[in-house]
């Protein structure tokens, strides 16, 4: 997550939109909302608690991250931990950016 921070600030202004999606159990907001403020995450973070993005997606449960792009398709998919601030995810993102919308 701080490597994800660092990608936010560095590419936001250019477009880079980072949501995260807690799949937390009902009733644990506050804890998530303690993590995001433990580790100063500025991002969007939401909670599926109903797991309708969980069977969108097909999640694993595992830390998982989806990379779409401007046209609604997803470019990468992730499962695992991944730094996110390198300079080759960097250099992929800012492709991505560069591509028109879809």
């Amino acid at each position: 997550m701080p490597s994800m921070q660092r990608l936010h600030e560095q590419l936001a202004a250019k477009g880079l939109k980072i949501v995260a999606v807690s799949i937390d159990d009902p009733g644990l907001e506050p804890k998530i909302l303690a993590f995001a403020e433990e580790y100063k995450l500025t991002f969007e973070i939401l909670h599926d608690a109903p797991a309708r993005i969980r069977q969108q997606y097909q999640t694993t449960g595992v830390p998982e991250t989806f990379i779409v792009g401007r046209d609604g398709r997803i470019r990468r998919r992730i499962i695992g931990s991944d730094d996110w601030s390198s300079a080759s995810n960097i250099a992929f993102i800012e492709r991505l950016l560069a591509e028109p919308a879809g």
